[in-house]
């Protein structure tokens, strides 16, 4: 929990205009990385204090490197580890419906990453900024939803899943790059 307490502070100072935070706050990410792939931890993240706001805020930066970074660690906890046993894919199918709710006051998550990932897009296709790595460690977390271990991914996820997307101009942005 300490990690994330270092997180959050550090986000908050990066947010008032201190920008010498980013590669500390890249260096917590990665040893949250390195702890998920312990069972303990990864069967407890979802009970950290404010662990769903502090990944939206992060899926909100304006800074690139902060939301790629952001992005591929919700992305290890949201996959169950390689060595863990194929009988523990009940600690993913949790950590899943938990971090990408589809329920907008339960999780900012989700509609942090949708609004990041056609903001980001959007301004691709518009030559306004070259955007290709958080666009892609995005999209990663959204397949992985969808394709790994699918099983554990809640049935009416899908259901609710659909209409989010295809709001405004998130499906149109994204076959546009």
């Amino acid at each position: 929990t300490h990690q994330f307490e270092i997180l959050q502070y550090l986000n908050e100072r990066f947010e008032k205009g201190n920008t010498k935070c980013v590669s500390t706050m890249i260096d917590v990410l990665l040893v949250i990385q390195r702890l998920l792939s312990a069972r303990t931890n990864y069967a407890e993240v979802k009970n950290v204090k404010g662990v769903t706001q502090i990944f939206g805020d992060l899926l909100r930066s304006e800074d690139n490197r902060i939301v790629s970074a952001g992005a591929l660690t919700l992305l290890r906890i949201i996959e169950l580890p390689k060595q863990f046993s194929p009988k523990e894919t009940k600690l993913e199918a949790m950590n899943k419906a938990f971090f990408l709710s589809t329920e907008d006051k339960t999780s900012p998550i989700l509609n942090a990453l949708l609004s990041t990932l056609l903001q980001r897009a959007g301004e691709s296709v518009n030559e306004r900024g070259n955007h290709t790595l958080v666009i892609s460690c995005l999209l990663d977390i959204l397949v992985s939803q969808l394709s790994t271990h699918s099983n554990t991914t809640a049935p009416n996820w899908f259901k609710e899943i659909t209409p989010k997307m295809s709001r405004g101009r998130v499906l149109i942005t994204l076959f546009e790059l």
